[in-house]
This record gives C-alpha cells, sequence and structure tokens, in this order.
C-alpha cells in the first residue's frame, strides 16, 4: 500500500474521529525514527503525531506501545500523550497520538521530570511485569511475571536479548560467558 493511501486512511479515521469534513491535512516527517515513519499531521486545527509501521513484520507493536502510553498516564504522575486511535490498514499499523510541543529544557524542567520519573518507579505491584507482552524497539519483549525482580530482569530482559545478539553474531561466546557470570 502507498502512502498516500495509507495517509487517505489516516484522514478518514481522523474525520471520523472528530465529525470534521474538511478535506485539508499536512503530513510532515518528523526525522527519521529508528524503525518507524513518524509524521506531525495537521488536521482541522489539530496537531497530532503519527507513527506508521508493518502490521506483520512488528505484530501488534502499536497496540502494545498504546497500552503502555494509557498505563502511565493513568498514574497522573507524568504527562504522556493522549492515545487517539490504533488501527490497521492494508498491512500496516498506526498509531495517532496528542501532537505535545517541546517545552525549554531548563534546570526546574530536568529537576521535575527527574522527581517524576522516580515516582512513577516507586509504584509498587505484587510482581514485576505485565500482563501482556510488548517491545524494546523492534525487540519482542516478555513481560512474564515474576514475584522476584532479579529473575525477572535475567530471565524476561537480559536473556532474552543476549540470546538474539549471540544469533546475529553482535556479541562473542566470551560475553556469554560474562553474562553468565552477572546472573549469577
Amino acid at each position: 500500500m502507498s502512502l498516500t493511501s495509507i495517509q487517505s486512511s489516516i484522514q478518514q479515521k481522523l474525520k471520523e474521529l472528530f465529525s470534521n469534513n474538511t478535506n485539508e491535512i499536512q503530513f510532515g516527517s518528523v526525522g527519521v525514527g529508528c524503525i518507524n515513519q513518524t509524521y506531525r499531521i495537521s488536521f482541522g486545527g489539530r496537531q497530532f503525531f503519527c507513527k506508521i509501521n508493518s502490521a506483520t513484520k512488528f505484530p501488534h507493536l502499536f497496540k502494545r506501545e498504546a497500552n503502555g502510553l494509557k498505563l502511565i498516564a493513568k498514574q497522573t504522575i507524568i504527562k504522556v500523550p493522549a492515545v487517539i486511535d490504533c488501527f490497521e490498514t492494508a498491512g500496516q499499523q498506526v498509531l495517532l497520538l496528542q501532537w505535545i510541543n517541546e517545552g525549554e529544557r531548563t534546570k526546574s524542567f530536568w529537576k521535575r521530570f527527574g522527581e517524576q520519573l522516580a515516582a512513577l518507579h516507586n509504584i509498587s505491584n505484587p510482581f514485576f511485569g505485565l500482563n501482556e507482552d510488548n517491545y524494546m524497539g523492534s525487540v519482542a519483549q516478555s513481560n512474564q511475571p515474576s514475584a522476584n525482580w532479579i529473575d525477572f530482569f535475567i530471565q524476561q530482559r537480559l536473556q532474552p536479548l543476549t540470546e538474539q545478539c549471540l544469533s546475529l553474531q553482535l556479541l562473542s561466546s566470551r560475553h556469554q560467558s560474562q553474562f553468565e557470570n552477572l546472573y549469577q
């Protein structure tokens, strides 16, 4: 499917969501993403952030990202973009988010951000993990719940990532031995 037809699908979705019959929509590329095509969309006097990627190469990538953003927003600790919609069209997945303008990065910004991030990480739960798997960039990430943080971090984060890097020959057997020592 061409980018033009994906943009047309996005425009139709925005018309449905905002009861807007305007035909004016603008897509502006927002740099080069690591794995996604990213755009700033102007539509009906509103601004949106849009991500597009293959629905088959990274199944449910944006659905899981949307769920994660909603979970963080639910904590009401730190501002995250509102999820406008997440949908698939002709083999592509689309994530539409609220556009948030970049703020000035002053000392007070970083102090407040650090405090909010610490407060977010201070939320306790009876287990480590989530009720669904997700991604870390392009890497599928298991979130199988565990009662022990060390076991969770080794089994759900470090081992899968090092195994993938070993299979891609990005790490050597010496690195694998070092990770095994770390796990102990």
